[in-house]
């Protein structure tokens, strides 16, 4: 499924139209992000059954470089970390779980494709971005915490304001994370669905 996302995401770019070029080369976005609620499914392989967490709102940072190969699209990487606080939950047997922070990390190719055009002094970008890629996720597990492999997707719109080589940007969107885990024989995957907002800014070279 993953490999058909870059194929996507540039089909959408050649469908937006784009009143003129734009004279950016590079790009640099440093950027805050907020994720709101969601839930953490658990599975294993020796069981049908999920459990789920409910979660809280994480928070967190990263950064974006692009640049552009195209008149309506920008290819780059992004490097983000999140902190997801996963409220208690009552398991049958074990009894009431308060879980720690879950940490992700996230190294991803960054795809963006968009319109531009002349608004007031400045410039107003409107884009839709995918990012997709890898994920270390850091697990607490009881008085320690464990570092597992993971997979990362977002789909994200949103909108970005230049006045000469400087700007701002906002995007909301989907973001999903599946954390693997193996204990002996047992294969365990934790999925998280999160809508997320990024606010940030951008510099450009």
């Amino acid at each position: 499924m993953f490999r058909y996302i870059p194929l996507a995401c540039l089909g959408l770019a050649l469908l937006l139209p784009t009143s003129r070029a734009a004279a950016d080369d590079l790009r640099l976005s440093p950027y805050f992000l907020v994720a709101g609620g969601g839930d953490v499914k658990l599975d294993s392989n020796r069981t049908s059954e999920e459990f789920e967490y409910p979660a809280n709102a994480s928070v967190g940072f990263g950064v974006r470089f692009e640049a552009q190969v195209l008149e309506f699209l920008s290819i780059g990487g992004l490097f983000e970390y999140s902190a997801l606080q996963l409220e208690g939950v009552t398991l049958p047997i074990i009894g009431r779980i308060e879980p720690d922070k879950d940490k992700f990390v996230d190294f991803d190719l960054w795809i963006k494709g968009g319109t531009r055009f002349s608004l007031g002094p400045g410039d107003l970008e409107v884009y839709g971005g995918v990012p997709i890629g890898f994920t270390i996720g850091v697990i607490p597990g009881g008085d320690d915490r464990e570092a597992h492999p993971g997979l990362n997707l977002g789909i994200l719109a949103g909108a970005q304001y230049f006045i000469d080589r400087f700007g701002v940007f906002t995007d909301l969107g989907y973001r999903f994370h599946k954390i693997f885990d193996r204990q002996g024989d047992e294969r365990i995957g934790a999925r998280i669905s999160q809508l997320s907002w990024q606010l940030g800014g951008t510099i450009v070279f």
